[in-house]
């Protein structure tokens, strides 16, 4: 039995989306075949990442907190999200792991190549899942799955040269029940909408589009994550309305697929909205989502309103009543959604390149 670790960032800055993509993976690991013992690795914090750990039933690991303030060494920008020095994080994870590990998984923006190699000691291999490009890695394998410029090259100065990237959405580690669903046929009129921004939604985007929308007079579904600090505001405006709410859901793939246009943030979300060629109206709400979203807007996949801290008035809801009014667009962006991920597979490729790790 092969030993695979994930080492996660779960604090609440980063939301859910790391954890997301991380348990994506290590379901396709426990489901392939392959005589996998995942676990996971986490820094205990406040946020609810932890929980969804719990929830999927993988066996997770706390690192214990420390009095001491962290004096993180740059690079990497992020290190400060560690909580701790690396040194102490690393030292830390050692003692998690010990008898060391077949298989590291590293998704974490505050860990770099001075990290994972001193972690070479416990694990034979390494992989790192990283979409900022901005720090060197020590690893055997990388995973982007982003859509950005320069994508077959800008990580080329900072991977060892036997390291094997995949970079791009075929390789979107997205849950397994998208590729379950039925064909659909692009989308040519909106008669369901569908909300989504993130698990957390610090800025409160949720509320501010259902108020923006709420003249539109369309249904929809409603997704928050269990920790999004306004629930009690969601749900006030969706008690006696046509939007449904679904907290900490298990069904965001059929809720997509009964859909005809989403509204929402980036991220994973990306994918698994054009995985099942839903267009959609997005708002970036982490830097790391601007460029993606506007290469995105660029193939016509979605309309990039742009950072939601800088979001115009009443911009969602004119982007969305312009659709309505434009199914030939519609149908367009619905189409050319399907195409940047024609299936939902991607997680299986990447546990077919761990695979070939051992050959």
């Amino acid at each position: 039995m092969k030993r695979v670790v994930f080492r996660v960032d779960a604090s609440l800055e980063m939301g859910s989306g790391h954890v997301m993509r991380c348990l994506n993976l290590a379901d396709a690991l426990s489901r392939g075949g392959g005589d996998y013992q995942v676990r996971f690795v986490c820094r205990d914090c406040l946020g609810y990442a932890v929980e969804l750990i719990r929830r999927r039933g993988f066996e997770l690991l706390l690192l214990p907190l420390h009095d001491e303030d962290a004096k993180p060494e740059p690079p990497p920008a992020y290190a400060a999200w560690l909580g701790v020095d690396r040194r102490v994080d690393a030292s830390d994870c050692m003692v998690a792991l010990q008898g060391g590990v077949d298989l590291l998984v590293v998704d974490h923006y505050g860990i770099d190549a001075r990290w994972e190699t001193v972690m070479r000691r416990v694990a034979r291999r390494i992989l790192v899942i990283d979409d900022l490009a901005d720090r060197e890695h020590n690893a055997d394998l990388l995973l982007d799955q982003n859509l950005v410029a320069r994508m077959d090259s800008r990580y080329t100065d900072l991977l060892p040269v036997r390291c094997r990237q995949m970079i791009g959405p075929e390789y979107a580690l997205i849950d397994a029940r998208f590729a379950e669903q039925p064909p659909v046929a692009p989308r040519s009129k909106v008669n369901r909408l569908f909300v989504f921004f993130g698990g957390s939604d610090l800025q409160n985007l949720t509320c501010r589009a259902l108020r923006e929308l709420a003249a539109l007079g369309l249904p929809g579904d409603v997704v928050i994550g269990s920790g999004n600090p306004h629930r009690a505001e969601v749900e006030q405006l969706c008690d006696g309305s046509a939007w449904c709410l679904h907290v900490q859901t298990s069904r965001m793939a059929e809720l997509m697929v009964q859909a005809d246009l989403a509204v929402g943030a980036g991220g994973i979300a990306h994918w698994e909205r054009c995985s099942v060629g839903l267009p959609a109206v997005v708002t970036a709400v982490a830097p790391n989502q601007v460029e993606t979203t506007a290469m995105l807007a660029g193939r016509h996949a979605c309309i990039d309103l742009g950072p939601g801290e800088s979001l115009a008035p009443g911009a969602i809801a004119g982007a969305v009543k312009a659709l309505c009014n434009d199914p030939v667009r519609l149908q367009s962006m619905s189409a050319h959604a399907h195409g940047v991920v024609p299936d939902a597979y991607g997680a299986r490729r990447v546990v077919l390149a761990i695979e070939a790790l051992w050959s």
